[in-house]
């Protein structure tokens, strides 16, 4: 190695470790005006969140898990669903295979799924937010009414 490419690698290196390592994110981007770039939410809790709403059939609050992969996946990943609601359990299991948990909770048995994106309308109406930990974002507070808010994950 000559000491140049030595030089740069070792200046390469260093800024890798002062900046740290990367952290997990969502960047929301508003699928109807051109992907323009909304908002960026940093994830706690190792890169896992929630997308809860209020189901548009069957009312109750939905909450699903999802977890952002490492970063050369490039997906997300979701996990669980909850909801208040039996019929809207019933409406994401359609085997059956949802069960209660506690007085006010369903729980439906979902094999992990991979998802390059999540496509979500901003409506109020089902009041689509994002959680990760104490942190809150209500997408009909960032996107007019009705545009689709496209939800990537990034590492920053």
């Amino acid at each position: 190695m000559t000491g140049l490419s030595l030089f740069a690698s070792t200046l390469a290196l260093t800024a890798a470790l002062a900046v740290g390592p990367l952290r997990p994110a969502i960047e929301v981007r508003d699928w109807d005006d051109d992907g323009r770039v909304v908002q960026t939410m940093s994830l706690e809790d190792g890169g896992t969140f929630s997308l809860q709403f209020t189901h548009s059939m069957y009312g109750g609050t939905v909450t699903e898990r999802f977890r952002v992969l490492e970063p050369d996946a490039g997906a997300f990943e979701r996990s669980t669903v909850q909801t208040e609601n039996g019929g809207a359990a019933e409406y994401y299991a359609p085997l059956g295979n949802f069960h209660r948990e506690g007085a006010a909770t369903w729980s439906v048995d979902v094999d992990p799924m991979r998802l390059p994106q999540l496509l979500v309308s901003a409506q109020r109406i089902g009041n689509p937010t994002i959680v990760s930990g104490n942190n809150r974002l209500a997408l009909d507070s960032i996107l007019p009414e009705g545009h689709v808010a496209e939800l990537v994950p990034v590492y920053h």
